[in-house]
């Protein structure tokens, strides 16, 4: 696997950036405010021609000791805070607009609309969307320019948790049927959780090092139909919002606070589904006792104290348990 590699340094904000970004999946940089995310992102963009030091994409070399590649001539497709749509073209015109430049096939772009689900709104004009289907329209717009990689500066910034949980899923589905590799600038520990498949973690102008990978499990697309996908994981069946073909191979993520743990059967109840699974291995960590789950054939960590119903109890370990998630998002 190829990478995306930088040496980077800014005399004001003073900023001395190193790092490694895999060209596979999404890299989420996670930080606090002013610590540099930003900025970051914009100097891999080459939108910030202070910047001293090096970028190399793979093999191509962006900045250098004596060569500088424009930003369109590095292939990024850009997602900033803001849909920055073009207000006297329609949402299939605006789709249009980027790839032309790059004369990417009507079918891709077309696949990508479709991707996020954008097919109803092709005819209207920026002006009568909601804040939602713009930010829509603005990932389809970047992803339909065939781009070598996407750079997503807090695309769902400034909308509520109703319009990000109904957009998670289609920025997810999205990247994940392109296979363009994205860097997904957030603050957002929920967002992390659900999109990313890794977390870069900055600090005061620096790189701080990675952070705990999401947990993720890995299921099959058995059906898709009108009230959502239909996915296996084991034995076990249930439906999500998403989009996939039968016999996808995807994963699925969630909230930390979205599995809860159990040593009854708890019946009926609101959660998603339900799943058996066996403690292997309690670890007891600073931050709090944290339990290594088998289930289905796959290893899932979650702290004890903090997402169970036992009220500080822990299972013990070869304890059967079960498992209540209560919301995920398809990826």
């Amino acid at each position: 696997m190829s990478n995306l590699t930088f040496d980077l340094r800014l005399a004001r904000p003073e900023l001395e950036m190193t790092g490694a970004l895999p060209l596979d999946g999404v890299t989420a940089i996670m930080g606090p405010s002013g610590s540099g995310k930003t900025t970051l992102l914009s100097m891999l963009a080459g939108l910030e021609r202070r910047a001293r030091g090096t970028i190399a994409f793979g093999e191509q070399v962006w900045q250098g000791r004596r060569r500088f590649l424009r930003p369109e001539a590095r292939r990024i497709g850009m997602v900033f805070q803001d849909a920055r749509l073009f207000p006297h073209l329609t949402v299939s015109e605006n789709l249009a607009s980027g790839a032309h430049r790059r004369i990417v096939p009507p079918s891709i772009v077309l696949a990508r609309a479709e991707a996020m689900g954008l097919r109803g709104l092709l005819h209207r004009y920026p002006g009568s969307l909601s804040g939602g289907e713009g930010r829509r329209v603005a990932l389809a717009r970047a992803l339909a320019t065939s781009p070598d990689i996407l750079f997503l500066d807090e695309p769902l910034s400034g909308l509520d948790e109703a319009s990000k949980a109904r957009l998670l899923p289609y920025l997810s589905a999205a990247v994940m049927q392109s296979g363009i590799p994205a860097v997904y600038v957030t603050h957002s520990r929920t967002e992390v959780t659900q999109f990313a498949d890794r977390v870069l973690l900055v600090e005061d102008g620096r790189v701080a090092g990675w952070g705990t990978p999401p947990q993720q499990l890995s299921v099959t697309v058995e059906a898709v139909g009108p009230d959502g996908v239909t996915i296996a994981l084991g034995a076990t069946r249930f439906t999500l919002p998403g989009q996939a073909e039968p016999g996808d191979a995807r994963r699925i993520a969630r909230k930390p606070e979205s599995l809860l743990i159990s040593e009854e059967d708890p019946g009926r109840s609101g959660a998603l589904v339900t799943l058996l699974a066996e403690v292997r291995a309690i670890s007891h960590e600073p931050e709090g006792p944290v339990l290594t789950l088998g289930l289905a054939g796959q290893i899932l960590l979650m702290p004890g104290a903090a997402d169970s119903r036992l009220a500080g109890m822990l299972p013990g370990q070869g304890a059967v348990v079960w498992l209540s998630l209560m919301s995920a998002v398809l990826r």
